[in-house]
């Protein structure tokens, strides 16, 4: 057992510290008790998230909670919770996740000074209880794997952006305990864990050349790939338990034995992907009802399937499940609750990681120098339906997505009411505009929150449309039948020319797929119409497809790049 001293305020409190226990296999009852955070009827994919300013947010939430004492053996642990019943429990897994985050903090932003102090006190509390020596009876081995998978994670990305390799042994050792000790499938946590380390393992085996990681990876793979056959997809796909859920299962395959058969993947994916989860709501079990983590993994797993299958309706999963997560975080402190039953007050800093990595992270696609963008307009979303003859104030929340000071960005409202201001935005900066006073809502309106400014690269972001009472979907059935536009010109042996079109305020992206469904090469769009001449001289002889993918739609072009 790990001993935590805790000095508040000139008191000394001594308390046991202790892994999460397992949750006992079996059914358990669903008792659903209503939580005001549930019974949010709004749709999450109406409401917009600086994604990196969520990101910066969890991780110096992670750095507000880690112990900071030199004297202790604890120095650089992760505490699980800001109150309640886990706010003494210090663990490798935790820390190893803030690892993470805050190595691709540093990654995003190109700050790699601010977190690295807390860094290399993680690690020095990592060192001091390594992943494959934690909790655990003999023969109970899946939250030493859980760990050591985590354990790999951390230290790639640690590596990848600080360049420094001083911690290989400990990647290579975790790697190890989870070749030599694979996991049944009999119980479901130990299922979830050798999903978790399964996807990892199988990274870490491209990464090092390591074809015994890799087999060993595939044939995790295989095992859950059978269990759930025997099982029926229906059921084994909508499991949960303790911190995971089928989720983690389907993102491990989907990253081990699917990267290596990814037509194995598409045609598995293709048949039951649609029995997976997209939200499990609370249910009372015998431990921990962490409802929240087990949604992240879903999250993730759907967003796994979208990498094999680039089927839209796993990456529209992803999304909605991570809005609706984001959106837990009442207080505005970064951290979320591992329950929606817990007040936003006993945080955990294990599942604000988790949504980082799960669900924040592949959402984060490209962060440019200059980039404001509209957030929201305050108590409104699109398609609202408001007592005509309301009168309220329109107020903007604007924000800096970039890197860089942007001063003066033009802020301004048109259509069914007018205003105007400029705003000075720092990094990650939000700024609060009242733009219209004492508004009376018609019985329709149509709003639009625009920013501009000269240095801007990114305009997927600038413009916000707010559509109240009758014009409510009226827009949006104008914008859908609009159609896009692709067209490969000029196709040389090592270029192509490209020209397209899409509706005005959406967000577009061009993505190159071979034959295999792998993607080679992808672009997001700043202007909704335009040509850019690609260099293809780096790809290979071959038949590619070329999708322009504006929301739920996309358009495709197929043509032969020949030597």
């Amino acid at each position: 057992m790990k001993k935590l001293v805790l000095i508040i305020a000139g008191l000394t409190i001594a308390s046991t510290l202790y892994a999460t226990a397992p949750m006992r296999e079996g059914p358990y009852p669903r008792v659903v008790i209503p939580s005001p955070l549930m019974q949010d009827t709004t749709n999450p994919l109406k409401l917009r998230f600086n994604y990196l300013y969520e990101f910066a947010q969890i991780a110096g939430f992670c750095a507000q909670w880690q112990l900071d004492d030199p004297d202790s053996a604890d120095h650089g642990g992760m505490i699980e919770a800001e109150s309640g019943e886990l706010w003494d429990v210090i663990q490798t897994d935790n820390t190893l996740e803030a690892i993470w985050v805050w190595a691709r903090y540093g990654e995003l932003t190109g700050d790699t000074g601010r977190f690295s102090d807390n860094i290399e006190k993680a690690w020095f509390y990592c060192e001091n209880f390594p992943a494959w020596e934690e909790e655990g009876d003999p023969g109970k081995d899946y939250y030493r794997a859980h760990n050591c998978a985590w354990g790999l994670a951390a230290e790639e990305r640690y590596r990848a952006v600080y360049n420094d390799e001083g911690w290989t042994w400990y990647r290579d050792s975790c790697a190890e305990f989870i070749k030599s000790h694979p996991l049944g499938t009999t119980w479901n946590i130990d299922r979830f864990v050798k999903g978790w380390c399964a996807g990892w393992l199988y990274h870490y085996g491209v990464q090092m050349d390591d074809a015994e990681a890799r087999d060993s990876a595939c044939s995790f793979a295989d095992t859950l790939l059978g269990w759930i056959d025997n099982m029926t997809p229906r059921y084994a796909l909508t499991d949960e338990a303790w911190a995971m859920s089928a989720g983690t299962v389907v993102w491990g395959i989907s990253n081990s034995a699917f990267q290596r058969d990814t037509l194995r993947g598409k045609e598995w994916i293709e048949v039951n992907g649609p029995y997976l989860d997209t939200f499990q709501e609370w249910k009372k079990v015998d431990y921990f009802s962490w409802d929240n983590a087990w949604n992240v993994a879903y999250a993730n797993g759907h967003g796994a399937m979208y990498d094999i299958s680039h089927d839209e309706t796993y990456d529209r999963h992803h999304r909605w499940l991570t809005h609706k997560l984001l959106s837990y975080d009442t207080d505005n402190d970064g951290g979320i609750m591992a329950t929606t039953q817990d007040a936003d007050t006993t945080d955990m800093s294990w599942v604000s990681a988790y949504l980082c990595m799960m669900g924040l992270d592949r959402l984060i696609e490209k962060v440019y120098d200059y980039d404001a963008g509209a957030l929201e307009l305050v108590g409104i979303c699109d398609g609202d339906q408001i007592e005509p003859g309301t009168r309220m104030d329109l107020v903007a929340v604007v924000s800096n997505y970039g890197r860089a000071l942007l001063s003066n960005v033009k802020v301004t409202l048109s259509g069914d009411a007018w205003g105007s201001a400029t705003s000075d935005l720092p990094f990650l900066g939000m700024d609060t505009i009242t733009l219209v006073t004492d508004w009376l809502v018609p019985d329709s309106a149509v709003l639009t929150l625009a920013l501009s400014h000269p240095q801007d690269e990114d305009h997927a972001n600038d413009t916000l449309i707010v559509r109240l009472n009758k014009a409510a979907g009226v827009l949006e059935k104008q914008i859908a039948s609009l159609p896009l536009r692709l067209e490969v010109k000029s196709l040389t042996n090592s270029s192509c020319r490209i020209s397209y079109a899409f509706p005005y305020g959406s967000k577009g992206k061009l993505v190159l797929y071979d034959v295999l469904g792998s993607r080679i090469k992808q672009e997001h769009l700043k202007d909704p119409e335009g040509q850019l001449m690609w260099d293809l001289s780096d790809v290979s002889p071959s038949v590619y497809f070329l999708h322009l993918k504006v929301g739920e739609r996309t358009t495709c072009e197929r043509f032969i790049l020949l030597r």
